[in-house]
Formats: C-alpha cells, sequence, structure tokens
C-alpha cells in the first residue's frame, strides 16, 4: 500500500516533511488523518485484489482535497478547512473503495454522496466521478 502513495513513499525518509503536500487549500487527501483512515479501511477490503500500478493510478488521479470527490466531503473550500466527521468518513472509506474498482453499489453510494455534497440539490447533475480504467 505504501508503494502505490508517493507521499507515504517519501516520508520514510525522516528528513522529509509534510511541507508543499499539506497546503492550506487542501493538499494531498492522503496526508490528512481522516482521509489516511478512510483510505485504508477502503483498501484492507480488497487488498489482494489490487495491484500497485492500479492503486497508485487511483490515487493520483483523486488525490487533490479541492477537487471532486472530497470538495464537500472531506474539504469545505470556503472556510479552508477539513470536515471531520464520521459520517464523512465512513462515505469516503466507500467512495475510495468504488474509486479502486473494489464491490460497491454505486447506486446507493452516488445517493448518499449528492445527499453530503449537495444536500440542496443546487447541482442536480452532480455524479460520482468515473471509476479509472
Amino acid at each position: 500500500m505504501i508503494e502505490a502513495v508517493e507521499p507515504w513513499q517519501m516520508l520514510l525518509d525522516p528528513a522529509k516533511s509534510l511541507e508543499g503536500i499539506r497546503r492550506t487549500n487542501g493538499g494531498h487527501v492522503l496526508v490528512r488523518p481522516i482521509g489516511i483512515t478512510a483510505f485504508v479501511r477502503a483498501f484492507a477490503t480488497g487488498a489482494d485484489e489490487l495491484t500497485i500500478d492500479h492503486t497508485r493510478a487511483v490515487v493520483n488521479q483523486f488525490q487533490n482535497l479541492d477537487s471532486a470527490p472530497w470538495a464537500g466531503l472531506l474539504w469545505n473550500s470556503v472556510t479552508n478547512k477539513m470536515n471531520v466527521t464520521v459520517e464523512a468518513e465512513k462515505l469516503a472509506s466507500r467512495l475510495w473503495g468504488y474509486l479502486l474498482g473494489l464491490n460497491e453499489d454505486a447506486t446507493q453510494l452516488q445517493l448518499d454522496y449528492k445527499a453530503v455534497v449537495d444536500p440542496q440539490n443546487q447541482s442536480p447533475h452532480l455524479r460520482l466521478p468515473a471509476q479509472p480504467a
């Protein structure tokens, strides 16, 4: 798992820090505690099915907190703060599972994701991001 997440590899060197990776506009989702725990929980459900290359591709595509799917779920773009709740963490874990191609009900996840990210239904066309190939 560590081989698939670039910041984790970097931090194996004690001389390195999170400077530049953890930014005021969010930064990398997997250097924030809630992002880490959500990812690890999802990864653990399908570790035997996942390759390093596939996992790395998914992480690289969905690493930015201030972008979909994390903006509005784990990251509040208005306050530049994390949304740290048990519900957000559980939904993020399910979302990681979906993005990694693990067994996740996409229909129910879409409903749950939309309810959190767009509770006022201001973006009726909001959808889960497409799973990477």
